[in-house]
Parts: C-alpha cells; sequence; structure tokens
C-alpha cells in the first residue's frame, strides 16, 4: 500500500524532527562537556599543588593547614562532579544524538531511495523510534540551548515537541471577542 501524500508529509516532518533532536542533543552534549572540563582545571590545580607539597621536605605543621584545605577542596570538587554528573548527561546526549541522526539519515533513505515501497507499517515503526529515543533522554536540555535551536531552526524545519513551547506561543481561542486577533501570546 503506498503511503498518502499527509503521510509522507508526517514522515519528513519525523525526519526533521530527529535532525533537530540531533542537533539539540550534539549542543547539550558540548555544553556538559565544557562545564565538566571547566570543574575538572581546579580538581587538576589542586591535585598538582598537593603532589608538590607531599613530595616536598617542607615542615609538616607548616603544611597541615595547606593540606587540609586543598584535600577539602578537591573533595568538594569532586562532589560537585558527581552531584551535577556531567559525565552520565555527556554520555546520554551524545549517544542519543548519534541515534537521532541515525534515525535522520534512514528516513532520507527511505524517502530519496525506496518511497514506492515505504509501509505504513514502517512509518510506524519510524514513529516508534522516534518516541523511543525521546524517552531514553534521562536528562532535560538546557533552556537557553534550547532556545537558540528554535530560533535557529523556527520555520525551516518542524520541531521537536520538546521546542514547542520555548519563549512566546499563542494559544487558539474562539472566546475572545477581538477584531485583530483571535490569539493570546503567552510567556513562558
Amino acid at each position: 500500500m503506498v503511503l498518502t501524500s499527509t503521510q509522507i508529509e508526517m514522515l519528513v516532518a519525523y525526519r526533521d524532527k530527529a535532525y533537530v533532536s540531533n542537533i539539540l542533543c550534539d549542543e547539550c552534549y558540548y555544553y556538559n562537556n565544557m562545564r565538566k572540563n571547566l570543574i575538572n582545571i581546579p580538581l587538576i590545580v589542586c591535585s598538582s599543588i598537593m603532589t608538590i607539597f607531599n613530595s616536598s621536605s617542607f615542615d609538616a605543621d607548616t603544611m597541615r593547614i595547606p593540606n587540609i584545605l586543598l584535600n577539602s577542596l578537591t573533595t568538594l570538587i569532586l562532589a560537585l562532579i558527581g552531584n551535577f554528573k556531567f559525565v552520565e548527561k555527556q554520555n546520554n546526549f551524545h549517544n542519543n544524538g548519534l541515534k537521532f541522526n541515525r534515525l535522520c539519515h534512514k528516513i532520507e533513505d527511505t524517502l530519496t531511495h525506496n518511497i514506492e515501497d515505504i509501509t505504513l507499517e514502517k512509518l510506524r515503526e519510524y514513529i516508534e523510534e522516534y518516541d523511543t529515543l525521546n524517552e531514553n533522554l534521562e536528562f532535560p536540555y538546557n533552556q537557553s540551548i534550547k532556545e537558540k535551536i528554535r530560533k535557529r531552526y523556527l520555520g525551516k524545519k518542524i520541531l521537536p515537541n520538546a521546542l514547542n513551547c520555548v519563549g512566546e506561543f499563542s494559544i487558539r481561542t474562539g472566546d475572545i471577542p477581538s477584531d485583530d486577533s483571535r490569539s493570546v501570546s503567552v510567556s513562558v
């Protein structure tokens, strides 16, 4: 059974959503990578200073307070890294970004080479795969990244649901008897 034009449009929309979701995951991956690297710099510095202090022949009483401070700072930094889960966020966004990219390419291949052979069942499989990838995202997208990506692709691509209510949006309503517009602008 050949897909209808509406179903083909739906397939194109899911290709766009997978593409934009891939970009969104990549941006969040780079953002968390930068944050992890920034917080690792003081950890490296503290560890290096502690190594110098501990391997030198300084007076033990003189080094007690600096050693306690450096150990405390190192422990605090390690706790922050563990609490903010930078590595886990990086891995989750990176892996899901790759999977969104793979899905986008599969849909593009189907649209380019096999559009006559695609069935409604295959369309449903693509939608299910897209939904599963969204469910596998363990962490929320960063709000500033969502706004940036939304501005970049609004009107150019079909946006994933995560970007549809970023910033201002309109609620269409028939209850407002206005001559100019039948929508209300709401800021989120």
